[in-house]
């Protein structure tokens, strides 16, 4: 059997590193036997981290694994049976479910057309978007029937997973609730055996890709009912990747917790992969606090958006399907993490307790979402900007590595301060050329995309920089305070624990930071940082903190245990 792989995409490699061996051995039956050669059938391998990927998500070094000469193919249900892989996909040109298998996740058979269009029905023109789960009693596989701009949910059941019959000639699930649009679609299906229903997360609203997720219950597949409070699942506005629409979700059992995979979309044509967390399902979601976890890589195969998650525990390791698109281009990719802990917990701050052991202070930052903050940038960097600001293994991480085209890119808080204490860690890996800096009692320009108002300094490639007193505006840009320190100590990633720590006081004119215990800035602003100028625009005296991402430069910096103590009025 012929082992597919998009050949356009194939190219040396340097020396990947791998997981343990899984999944050796043979098929039998379904398709035919699976390809013998060893190599083929070792687990795929793993590039290193990068910004494309967060919380322990590695995505594999064979990406893509599944599309090329095929043409569009999209939103996967998989099964792992025995030694082998069964992957339901949505097959575009040929409007229909098609059926692949593997041993090792990345070689895939000849695609086998398993669940066909029925114009006839008058809402299956064409068939995509399944779901199929294994019982006792065979196969039953949900799927997205479209025609006319809409789309609807079918059934159907199999006792090998090739040859299915149709449970009904009329949907499962159709568009009727107002948010629901003129589109339910990507049902994701458990059964609960303690409940006896079987348990359904759709997605519903527009056509061209849906706005938010429902739930539905049945005790026999065909016959649902919607719950009252649909939809369970929305957009956050807080979150810039996700803020237009959230979709295409999988929901799996771990432990007491309902954890949802999902699609986030930041606008309709830019998407990455999320999780989020329930104990019943439907109440309660608890957003992993490094979202994204899988997002575009520049340039690659997955460019423009990454979409419809399907993940499986398979032996001690989570495999996750996707699917990507650089322009019109949609192939499958996989991604895979270590361990069946996904981060939930590890993945936060220890800010907290900073705050309680130090009287007054109040975290800036909880390690798990980006409250109290707002990405500020010009309109033509907004894309960028949601991915280039994101919390990430319970750091605010700054990344725009492989951009340079972009002016400033700002992470303002909401909150204005005068008077106050400000403690923070940064961290940057050597060779990082980008710059950045604190800007503190300023204020966004969305008209220049500048923040007026003075800064601390945080210069990577001229780390004897970093801590020094800059003004922003308004009037000339220039240094307040750059004097050589003797002692200045700056530490990159690769140094001791990795970590500089950071604290900065501003008290009536007087600004002060202290870098890794040393003194580096002690500045009396009088008569500059209350000039006339600075009062017209109420800076220099009062207004936001803001972290930069400086215009045109690559820049990789992580912040954590953000805390800061006001003066008492």
């Amino acid at each position: 059997m012929n082992m597919l792989r998009p050949s356009a995409f194939r190219g040396a490699r340097n020396p990947p590193r791998r997981l343990p061996t899984l999944l050796l051995g043979v098929a039998a039956g379904g398709l035919g036997a699976l390809i013998h050669d060893a190599a083929a059938a070792a687990v795929p391998a793993i590039a290193s981290p990068a910004a494309d990927t967060a919380a322990g998500w590695i995505k594999s070094a064979d990406n893509p694994v599944l599309g090329g000469s095929l043409g569009t193919c999209f939103d996967v249900s998989v099964m792992r049976e025995g030694d082998r892989h069964r992957m339901w996909f949505s097959w575009r040109p040929r409007k229909s479910v098609a059926l692949v298998e593997s041993r090792d996740g990345v070689h895939w058979s000849e695609p086998r057309i398993v669940l066909g269009p029925r114009p006839e029905s008058g809402w299956e023109d064409d068939i995509n978007r399944p779901v199929v789960i294994k019982r006792h009693d065979g196969y039953h596989a949900w799927y997205t029937g479209q025609a006319r701009d809409q789309s609807w949910i079918g059934y159907a059941t199999s006792p090998d997973g090739v040859t299915w019959t149709r449970a009904s000639r009329q949907p499962v699930l159709s568009p009727e609730q107002p948010w629901e649009k003129e589109a339910v679609m990507c049902p994701h299906v458990i059964w609960d055996e303690a409940e006896g229903l079987y348990r359904m997360w759709y997605s519903g609203g527009e056509q061209y890709e849906p706005d938010a997720i429902g739930y539905a219950v049945s005790p026999d597949g065909v016959n649902w009912a919607k719950h009252a409070g649909n939809p369970v699942f929305r957009s956050d506005s807080r979150f810039a990747w996700e803020s237009h629409k959230v979709t295409g979700c999988q929901v799996v059992r771990q432990g007491d917790w309902h954890v949802m995979f999902y699609i986030g979309f930041q606008d309709r044509d830019h998407a990455q992969i999320g999780i989020a967390r329930s104990r019943d399902g439907i109440t309660g979601w608890e957003r992993h606090p490094a979202n994204p976890i899988i997002r575009p890589t520049a340039d690659g195969w997955d460019h423009d958006a990454c979409y419809k998650p399907f993940a499986l525990l398979d032996d001690g390791t989570w495999r996750l399907w996707y699917n990507g698109r650089h322009g019109s281009a949609e192939q499958i990719g996989q991604a895979l993490h270590e361990g069946e802990d996904l981060g939930f917990e590890a993945a936060r701050t220890d800010a907290l307790e900073f705050s309680r052991a130090e009287p007054g202070f109040v975290s800036l930052f909880d390690g798990k979402t980006l409250e109290g903050w707002t990405i500020r940038c010009l309109p033509k960097d907004r894309v960028l900007a949601a991915r280039a600001w994101t919390v990430d293994q319970g750091t605010i991480l700054a990344d725009t590595m492989g951009h340079t085209g972009h002016f400033y890119i700002m992470l303002v808080s909401r909150k204005e301060y005068g008077d106050f204490v400000l403690r923070l860690r940064l961290q940057v890996e050597r060779g990082i050329t980008g710059n950045s800096g604190i800007q503190i009692r300023s204020r966004y320009d969305p008209e220049t995309g500048w923040m007026e108002g003075p800064q601390i300094d945080i210069n990577p490639p001229g780390p004897e920089l970093t801590g020094k007193l800059w003004n922003e505006g308004p009037g000339p840009h220039r240094w307040l305070s750059n004097e050589t320190i003797e002692g200045q100590k700056f530490h990159y990633a690769d140094e001791g624990d990795g970590w500089n720590d950071l604290e900065i006081t501003a008290n009536g004119m007087r600004i002060r930071s202290v870098l890794n215990g040393v003194t580096v800035v002690d500045y009396d602003g009088s008569g500059v940082l209350d000039d006339e100028p600075h009062r017209k625009l109420n800076v220099g005296t009062r207004g936001r903190i803001g972290l930069q991402i400086h215009s045109y430069q690559e820049l990789k910096l992580r912040f954590k245990d953000v805390r800061i103590r006001e003066a008492s009025p």
